[in-house]
This record gives structure tokens, sequence and C-alpha cells, in this order.
């Protein structure tokens, strides 16, 4: 399957959702049921990594795609971090999903999982 779900470690504050190879939206919405079965066992804050960096290819209307995902977003969501190397690209698109969509958590854009995991442990020390 092109698109996975799973929690980083049994601390279970980083959900990861790993995106490789040509992808369809039936594979991503299969493993965001998944995600959202995870995520509804537990009340705790959580982050979520979409890592986009073994990506191939983008399907169609991701943007409206993902506006409509963002508006069901859990409460104790805190953040979403996008794992993506085409920086330029993906800084579009979330300055276009920030302006669409009124977001409860951040949104934030990297270029590298280490990356994204830095970001998310610095939030945790901090809270």
């Amino acid at each position: 399957m092109a698109v996975n779900s799973a929690w980083k470690d049994e601390t279970k504050t980083i959900l990861i959702i790993s995106i490789v190879g040509n992808w369809t939206w039936d594979e991503f919405y299969s493993a965001r049921q998944l995600a959202n079965k995870m995520v509804s066992e537990q009340a705790q804050p959580y982050f979520v990594i979409l890592d986009f960096t073994n990506a191939k290819k983008m399907p169609a209307n991701l943007l409206s795609r993902f506006r409509s995902e963002s508006s069901t977003a859990p409460k104790n969501r805190q953040g979403v971090i996008i794992v993506h190397k085409q920086h330029q690209l993906a800084t579009v698109f979330i300055n276009m999903v920030a302006k669409l969509v009124h977001l409860s958590y951040e949104l934030r854009l990297v270029t590298s999982f280490d990356a994204a995991i830095h970001y998310i442990e610095q939030q945790l020390q901090a809270a």
C-alpha cells in the first residue's frame, strides 16, 4: 500500500502518515480511516506528520480534498507537519490552504523527516 498510518512510538504523540510512490485517494482514505480509529482511542494531544518524501506525484484535486480533511480535525490535534522536498511548491500549497480553511491547529512545512521530529519535540518540551 502506498499510504500508511502508524504511531511513531508508544507515547502516541506523533502519528505518521507516509505516502510512497504513486498513490491514490482510495489509499489515502483507507490510511486515514485507520488513523482516525487510532486517534479516537486517546484523549491526549498529538501531532501528525504527513511524509511526502518518497511520493512520486500528487493526485488530482489535492487542494479541495485537503481542505475537506482539514475541516474535520479532532480537537486534540496540535499540528500537522508536512514533509516535502519541493519546498516552494509545498509553501504555495500551505499558503492556499491557510487562506481557504480556518484551522484549529498549526500547519507547518519542513524538508526532512528529521526536521519534523525535531520541531515536534521542541513543541512538546515547551508545553
